[in-house]
């Protein structure tokens, strides 16, 4: 992407990197006019909103009568509480993954979803990567861990569609346009209806499904806690982590297509390199490039005066490849040796809560696709990985060829 680029939405379907830098080389903190918001690009910089997010700093999805607001018909997110009944919320979707629950996810649900989706695969000796499997395993799983029917196809392919249509409303986040918010207020609405005969049977709250632990729990967490407080708490694991995860895999395996020495060493790698190599990526390729805050007071952060009422993009993005905290800032380094050290899922207070099902979907599909697809290869015929969208982001189309293969799932 071209350093001429005046606004963060220039960049759209492009790398931003040499915009973020640009930018970072005049302050921590610049001006979009045409967002009409600041954006903070330095790693400092959003270390320090991020410490101060629900003081000085406040979701704009949170405010009554904004985009969000409407497409979710005002219901009691998680992305849009504040105050106590935020920290109560976020608290206890946090608790449901831990390390130690995302690891026996992992091997529960997540491990048989990959295994069953590659022996679908393997055998075409060619595939799209993106749209074949990455975009299959996240929503299969989401819905796999919430009890939801993930082995229906048909109720799967009507969830895609739903989230799709809501997922292409965040990712011109601060870009809107009047027909993606009624599109997604619709997706909302028809995903209500898809979902509430299940909703409805799991009321009672006695299953072990995340579901049922929602309504058991919501009544502790939140006065009148109802049916439509658990839809939209439920939609917030699809929302986040659906389409999140298919571009974190597409551009973990850009990244391994594009550089052989980095495959062999990631294929031949122990846990704690594999563990390594995805949160380099989750580093160099955030699949949420930025979000947005209000300011609730007048505040400075980094030397850059913010106003009480402005608005502040927070460029995760860019942090993530600030030369002033980072050694190799634009490269994959397996050595780091504090491998998590980014702001990929934010942190503080809105830290996003799925985050260790996220790393558990990235290890167990890197380590089976590339033990069962050992000579794997960009189809030369085919159009390149390009790097599309704008809050969110990642390399796709992924056309790849397999020279050889292995077609035991006991391989892996």
């Amino acid at each position: 992407m071209s350093t001429t680029a005046t606004t963060l939405s220039d960049t759209e379907n492009a790398e931003p990197f040499a915009w973020y830098a640009a930018a970072r080389e005049q302050a921590p903190i610049v001006w979009d006019e045409a967002a009409r918001s600041w954006v903070a690009v330095s790693y400092e910089s959003i270390r320090e909103i991020c410490r101060l997010d629900g003081v000085a700093f406040r979701r704009k999805d949170a405010e009554g009568g904004s985009e969000y607001d409407v497409i979710s018909a005002g219901r009691r997110n998680v992305k849009i509480l504040t105050g106590d009944q935020h920290a109560a919320l976020h608290r206890w979707m946090m608790s449901a993954f831990t390390p130690a629950r995302s690891s026996s996810l992992q091997e529960s649900i997540v491990r048989d979803i990959v295994t069953r989706l590659l022996d679908r695969l393997v055998p075409k000796g060619s595939a799209e990567l993106s749209s074949e499997l990455f975009d299959r395993i996240p929503i299969r799983v989401i819905a796999a861990v919430l009890g939801l029917p993930a082995d229906d196809e048909d109720w799967i392919e009507q969830a895609t569609d739903k989230v799709n249509r809501i997922f292409n409303f965040y990712n011109r986040r601060g870009f809107y346009t009047p027909e993606l918010i009624e599109d997604a207020r619709v997706a909302h609405v028809e995903m209500r209806a898809l979902m509430d005969p299940i909703l409805v049977a799991r009321s009672s709250g006695e299953g072990e499904d995340l579901i049922s632990r929602f309504f058991a729990a919501g009544p502790e967490v939140l006065e009148d806690w109802n049916i439509e407080d658990v839809y939209i708490n439920v939609m917030s694991f699809f929302l986040g982590g659906a389409h999140t995860s298919t571009l974190a895999l597409s551009s973990a395996f850009a990244l391994l297509l594009t550089d052989q020495e980095l495959m062999q060493r990631v294929r031949t790698a122990d846990d704690k390199t594999l563990r390594s190599f995805v949160e380099q990526v989750l580093r160099l390729h955030p699949p949420v490039h930025y979000t947005q805050r209000r300011v609730l007071q007048d505040v400075e952060i980094t030397g850059v005066q913010l106003k009480r009422d402005d608005l502040v993009i927070i460029a995760m993005a860019a942090a993530n490849r600030d030369a002033d905290h980072y050694g190799l800032p634009d490269g994959v380094d397996l050595d780091e040796r504090r491998p998590n050290d980014h702001i990929t899922f934010f942190a503080g207070p809105h830290a996003c809560v799925g985050q260790g099902l996220a790393r558990a979907e990235m290890v167990e599909t890197i380590r089976q696709t590339l033990a069962r697809v050992p000579e794997m290869r960009l189809d030369p015929s085919a159009d390149p990985p390009s790097y599309g969208g704008l809050v969110f982001r990642g390399y796709t189309p992924l056309h790849v060829t397999f020279y050889r293969l292995s077609r035991n799932p006991e391989a892996c």
